[in-house]
């Protein structure tokens, strides 16, 4: 039932987002050579996981609380969308479809994977290295949207 609640709270939530990210011109810029039916993308809205990561946070303290496990998965959700959300503002800046390159963003989130699954390792739950590595692998694969 709470489920249900935060759902149908947080679609007007993210809908207010990305009306204020339209206002703010938060929208994607498309190169000018892409193929014709990458061109009908244009005016979408940029950082509109504002709205997904919020809406995320706000169900997850609603129904889990701030158990450690939560705090860790909270935490690598939030450093793995602040990725995301340089790699938008630096597309807005540059008023191109160039954000942080792939292999330099793939860098930051592999460092990132390894690091959270060391600590879940460490603090959490003890890991074999065969899954250490899956869950690296799931980790980048998980947060890498499409080139």
């Amino acid at each position: 039932m709470s489920y249900g609640i935060i759902f149908l709270v947080s679609i007007p939530l993210f809908m207010a987002v990305i009306h204020g990210l339209r206002v703010a011109r938060g929208v994607q810029k498309i190169y000018e050579l892409s193929p014709a039916q990458h061109q009908g993308k244009v005016g979408t809205v940029s950082m509109g996981g504002i709205g997904i990561v919020l809406g995320i946070l706000g169900a997850m303290l609603v129904t889990r609380g701030l158990t450690p496990p939560v705090v860790f998965c909270l935490a690598i959700l939030t450093i793995f969308a602040l990725i995301g959300l340089a790699d938008d503002l630096m597309s807005i800046k540059r008023n191109k479809n160039l954000g942080l390159k792939a292999r330099y963003k793939f860098l930051l989130q592999s460092i990132i994977a390894v690091g959270a699954v060391a600590i879940f390792h460490r603090l959490i739950h003890p890991l074999q290295l065969w899954e250490m590595v899956l869950y690296v692998f799931l980790l980048n694969g998980v947060s890498m949207r499409p080139i």
